[in-house]
């Protein structure tokens, strides 16, 4: 709004500098109505602290008083009343498009004053001792800057337009970008079309890995280092199932759950986490916490389960069934530095792997469950 002022003051100063060097004292009206209208529209950002929409009412009303009193003065012929096509426009950026009602009313008084100032106001000088001929230059001035305001203004709300979309489409994808944080790829494309997730898989492999004696170790270690330290342990676990074609699901305190053979099925979901998990026990040895060599509890369990999206305005993607409470309870029965596989997982992977016999644990709701301990995959030592 403040730049249409802006330009309009200087287009009125110009016809007052214009019509002085001319003949100040011919134009002296002419002069004035210029001036007065600088002066009322320099008035309007004042009025932008009224409550709206009052200013554009102010800057509009000005406006088609002015042009019908140019028309008066220098006649129709000169072409002032084609500046009131411009209302058309500036109602819609001074009043703004909703509600559509005062705009369009504008427009419909500015389109009276244009047809008064056509048909009933002098067609020629009335007041003002111009030449025909100036006269009709003058007409030719102001219908070029008409269109000049015109071309100006559209071009600016096309700016504006262009700008706005860029800004949406910086933001769609800044909330694609953070979906797929939070989902798997494919579940994201799913969600978006407005599909509800909720799927159920045949066979598919669970993971869970925590720091042992993680508790006794933060209280030591202080809010810095714990800190530090699980941003580190769920690093290497983000980019190992990036790497591996897993997924991680979540992260509870200081445990990863991880998952293999969903969204998308797989049916060497079993070996997968094999290597994530022989892979992510490698990465950490080595590293301590609270001074002390820092040691994870892996445990893995495959069968059916059923996955799907959970929440509305943060969304979760989760797994739940009988697989998943197993292979938790296998995680915190296995030992430090130990991964224990069920039989259900022994099964599924191939001869590369060695595994050792680690007895049987007790589990709710799937009673005994025999598991085996994973020790290492015997074509990486060859």
């Amino acid at each position: 709004m403040n730049v249409i002022v802006v330009v309009g003051i200087a287009i009125d100063l110009f016809f007052a500098i214009l019509y002085s060097v001319l003949d100040a004292r011919a134009y002296a009206v002419a002069i004035g109505v210029n001036l007065a209208t600088a002066v009322l529209w320099a008035m309007t950002p004042l009025f932008q602290r009224w409550p709206d929409p009052f200013a554009g009412v102010w800057f509009l009303g000005v406006f088609v008083v002015a042009m019908l009193s140019f028309t008066l003065l220098l006649g129709h012929a000169s072409g002032s009343h084609l500046f009131l096509i411009l209302v058309a426009i500036f109602s819609l950026i001074f009043l703004g498009p909703r509600p559509i009602v005062l705009p369009l009313l504008t427009t419909l008084v500015a389109w009276g004053a244009f047809v008064v100032a056509a048909k009933l106001l002098p067609r020629w000088p009335s007041h003002i001792p111009m030449l025909i001929d100036e006269s009709e230059a003058l007409f030719y001035a102001t219908s070029a800057l008409t269109m000049c305001v015109l071309f100006l203004t559209t071009r600016y709300s096309i700016h504006l337009v262009d700008t706005a979309e860029a800004a949406l489409e910086r933001e769609f994808r800044r909330s694609d970008a953070l979906l797929l944080n939070v989902l798997p790829a494919p579940v994201a494309e799913r969600l978006k079309s407005g599909e509800r997730i909720a799927d159920g898989y045949k066979s598919v492999s669970v993971l869970f890995a925590d720091i042992v004696g993680f508790t006794a170790a933060a209280r030591q270690a202080g809010p810095e280092a714990t800190v530090g330290m699980l941003n580190r342990f769920f690093s290497v676990a983000d980019e190992l199932a990036q790497r591996l074609g897993c997924e991680k699901i979540k992260t509870i305190g200081d445990c990863v759950m991880v998952a293999a053979g969903l969204p998308e099925p797989s049916s060497s979901h079993a070996e997968t986490l094999a290597h994530y998990a022989l892979d992510l026990r490698d990465t950490m040895d080595g590293e301590t916490f609270a001074s002390a060599p820092l040691k994870l509890r892996i445990g893995i369990h495959s069968g059916p389960a059923v996955a799907g999206v959970i929440g509305r305005s943060r969304f979760a993607y989760d797994l739940w069934g009988d697989t998943v409470n197993v292979a938790s309870r296998i995680q915190h029965a296995a030992k430090p530095d130990e991964i224990q596989l069920s039989n259900a997982t022994r099964e599924l992977l191939s001869a590369s792997f060695s595994c050792t016999a680690a007895g049987e644990v007790e589990t709710r709701g799937a009673g005994r469950v025999g598991v085996w301990r994973l020790d290492r995959e015997l074509e990486r030592l060859t």
